[in-house]
């Protein structure tokens, strides 16, 4: 097919319309791994397990092209993969995604919270070790 095959309007807004679609999954599930946590270490672990299974998943594909299988059955396999993903999903997005954040929730904080608390109780040591040393001085 070229560009002057009479087919080829439909054919490249189907193509548009998929790119469309394509970059609002993305944006939609890039913004719930997001929303599940503000600790970026475990949104660098769920990003990366997520970017693994597409990746391997766009790997399976390019295999099942090359050997042939009718193209009706990618597209109905591919389709059945989103519908049992999002069921299973729902489940998660329910449990996970909140309109605020809960401290217990997120490891950073916590661990903010405990540097801080140590810097505090340092300098609390320093700062004593100082006016000691400045009544030791005549």
């Amino acid at each position: 097919m070229d560009i002057y095959d009479p087919r080829y309007p439909a054919h490249l807004w189907l193509m548009i319309f998929y790119g469309l679609l394509d970059a609002m999954w993305q944006t939609t599930t890039l913004w719930l791994i997001g929303a599940m946590s503000n600790d970026s270490n475990k949104l660098a672990i769920y990003a990366g397990f997520y970017h693994s299974i597409q990746s391997a998943g766009a790997a399976g594909v390019w295999r099942v092209d090359a050997v042939g299988l009718p193209y009706m059955n990618i597209f109905l396999s591919t389709w059945c993969l989103v519908v049992a993903g999002l069921v299973f999903s729902f489940p998660m997005i329910y449990l996970r995604i909140r309109d605020t954040t809960v401290l217990e929730d997120e490891g950073l904080i916590q661990r903010d919270q405990e540097l801080n608390t140590k810097v505090q109780e340092v300098g609390v040591v320093e700062a004593v070790e100082v006016e000691e040393s400045k009544k030791e001085e005549p």
